[in-house]
């Protein structure tokens, strides 16, 4: 990745805990508003922290 963009503001690096953390609550919104959980499941597989 060479250019990260958050809240319309462009970095070229950034932490990347916070990284992870900024996506994952992206993607839990995307989820809360896009899927129906009575027609849907959704999984999760996160990353050890062995490869982070």
């Amino acid at each position: 990745w060479d250019y990260i963009e958050v809240g319309g503001r462009m970095s070229r690096d950034m932490n990347r805990s916070l990284a992870y953390a900024t996506g994952l609550k992206t993607w839990a919104n995307w989820i809360e508003t896009n899927i129906d959980p009575a027609m849907t499941k959704v999984f999760f597989q996160g990353f050890p922290a062995t490869h982070f």
